[in-house]
């Protein structure tokens, strides 16, 4: 979940069992927490599980959270940490 302004959360959830991603926007005055989310619940999607803060594949509550794939999105996927 990003949360662009008090008014409101991006939230996205990923069910890879059902091919199915579900995005929720209140408002596009934040395009990049749009994008990061879809980009999050696609790394779920492709297998990738939660990771550390300062990465796009970090939780809801590990902050902060990136709005675009990082090193340490790309060694958590190395060292094996999926869902």
């Amino acid at each position: 979940m990003f949360k662009p302004d008090p008014n409101g959360y991006v939230q996205g959830s990923a069910y890879p069992d059902h091919k199915m991603v579900f995005i929720k926007i209140p408002n596009a005055q934040y395009p990049e927490a749009v994008q990061a989310t879809i980009a999050h619940e696609l790394g779920h999607m492709m297998g990738a599980g939660h990771s550390c803060a300062g990465a796009l594949m970090a939780g809801a509550n590990q902050n902060p959270i990136s709005y675009h794939v990082t090193a340490l999105d790309a060694a958590a996927i190395i060292q094996g940490q999926f869902d």
